[in-house]
């Protein structure tokens, strides 16, 4: 007889069950977005201008009035850590991509280093066609990936920032 109350006890009805599972969902929502509005970007998030820095890095490369103003446009979620950017560059038919894409590449680094961000793991990856570069500053992680290609005399190159909180 002990057996059964105990077992009694510890029955519940749907209603009950249905009840607590609402209570968890509406913590766990709550625990979410007090945890997304706690975000707080990095100083590279809120300070690169990849406009800006690929001009330079056409410049410094010599491709300044090659003709065509070039031209880009983005967007940006900073509440959400995303930017994300395309900017085309006027440049000589026999420019050399891989040449620009490590001058952005360098520039880029330069930009996290002066932003008091650290690299993690091996730094990211690269290709012919892009990089992307995975780094952290405090309890938020970033990711820089950089997606370019030649056509018709313009390096085009697509910038995508996306930073998070690391739990």
């Amino acid at each position: 007889m002990h057996g059964a109350s105990f077992l009694r006890r510890w029955q519940f009805s749907i209603r009950e069950l249905l009840m607590l599972t609402a209570i968890v969902a509406l913590l766990l929502t709550i625990w979410r977005l007090v945890d997304v509005s706690t975000f707080q970007g990095t100083a590279f998030l809120s300070s690169f201008d990849p406009m800006k820095e690929i001009q330079a890095v056409g410049e410094e490369l010599g491709y300044v009035g090659t003709g065509g103003a070039g031209g880009g446009g983005g967007s940006s979620n900073d509440q959400h850590g995303i930017r994300t950017f395309q900017y085309g560059l006027q440049v000589p038919a026999d420019a050399e991509p891989a040449l620009l894409l490590g001058a952005l590449q360098s520039k880029i680094l330069q930009r996290l280093v002066e932003a008091e961000c650290e690299l993690t793991g091996d730094g990211g990856t690269s290709s012919a066609e892009g990089f992307s570069l995975v780094y952290r500053q405090g309890a938020t992680i970033g990711l820089v990936k950089v997606d370019s290609y030649l056509q018709d005399g313009e390096f085009n190159a697509c910038v995508l920032i996306h930073e998070f909180l690391d739990h």
